[in-house]
């Protein structure tokens, strides 16, 4: 009999829609998940040895941004040593810490404890790194030092701005997905300060250029760039949003270097012929490299994935001002957009 044979195709690649609202569905979990910028609703600087916090006004840190703050969370204290943690107040039934480089909540990595009024609580862990306590919806973290004193941030997952994002949908947080938006431009040099600039044609046919500020990756070619444009203060946050791209590599490799330039570089392919202690003739041939991938000059831009910066959830998250030359001068209808124009309360 015959052997059979099935015929198995290969899964189809996802579109590009597919792809665009999966980043979509990413984008909106980075933004909702606890201890986010839309969850941060003060930060207040350590002045004293020893500080009380909470939403009454007899504490000397009042937390006025937490709908459901305690009247008193408890005493920050600043030890001599360096040490700073927190005694909890005798009302607070029930606290715990997670480690804040995951930034999703208790039990995460570092630490994982409960606490109950009266407990001392470290507020930086065995690492150094600050830990998050949480109390309820009320998450305490410290932030680095600035101006000669500590700060404590302060979440709560009751945020207004938090509670909105959550209840809001995808079409409502993003703009409606559009291939034209994911643009190729050229790279180039501005002559006047030398920086490289990006050149692109919009969908609306305006000829546009931004500066690259911030230095491109050398390893994958990825850069960054703040902007702003006409939808910002409405349909978008007034303080810009930022976009990602990529410098595509040439299709010609870089030529392998030239024998006078390999001779005193030891990674170079080399033949070393030698012998071992019986008298055999080793001969070791080291592995030739790959021809490495030259950059061009074109970029790829998706400003469907173009997204809101910190600032724009809360003002106590820090975003550095859109370099001016970056304002284009047309309304990019694509990305992330706002629900009712600026988050902030």
């Amino acid at each position: 009999m015959p052997p059979t044979f099935r015929v198995v195709h290969p899964p189809p690649q996802a579109s590009f829609h597919e792809l665009a609202l999966e980043w979509q569905r990413q984008r909106t979990k980075s933004t909702t998940r606890p201890c986010s910028p839309a969850s941060t609703v003060a930060l207040h600087p350590l002045r004293a040895q020893q500080e009380t916090l909470g939403a009454s006004p007899a504490n000397s840190i009042i937390i006025s941004g937490a709908p459901s703050c305690p009247a008193r969370l408890g005493t920050v204290r600043l030890h001599p040593s360096g040490r700073i943690d927190m005694v909890l107040d005798g009302s607070i039934r029930h606290a715990a810490i997670g480690d804040m480089r995951s930034r999703s909540g208790p039990g995460t990595a570092e630490a994982a404890a409960a606490f109950e009024g009266g407990d001392v609580v470290p507020l930086r862990g065995a690492s150094g790194r600050p830990v998050l306590l949480q109390i309820g919806s009320v998450g305490l973290m410290l932030a680095p030092p600035k101006d000669g004193f500590h700060w404590i941030l302060v979440f709560d997952d009751l945020a207004p701005a938090l509670t909105r994002l959550r209840a809001a949908s995808l079409d409502q947080l993003f703009f409606p997905i559009r291939p034209e938006w994911r643009i190729l431009g050229d790279l180039g040099r501005d002559p006047a300060s030398s920086q490289l600039v990006i050149m692109f044609t919009a969908p609306s046919g305006h000829r546009a250029q931004l500066v690259l500020v911030d230095p491109v990756d050398p390893a994958t070619g990825a850069f960054a760039i703040a902007f702003h444009d006409l939808t910002n203060g409405n349909e978008t946050a007034s303080s810009g949003r930022v976009v990602s791209g990529l410098v595509l590599k040439s299709a010609q490799p870089q030529p392998p270097p030239s024998p006078s330039s390999t001779a005193s570089q030891p990674d170079q392919p080399q033949t070393v012929v030698s012998r071992s202690a019986s008298g055999t003739v080793v001969v070791n041939v080291s592995r030739q490299e790959a021809p490495q991938q030259a950059w061009s000059n074109q970029v790829v831009i998706d400003f469907n994935r173009a997204m809101h910066r910190p600032s724009a959830y809360t003002r106590f998250a820090h975003s550095a001002p859109v370099d001016p030359r970056n304002r284009l001068q047309f309304r990019v209808e694509a990305g992330e957009r706002t629900i009712l124009g600026d988050l902030i309360p």
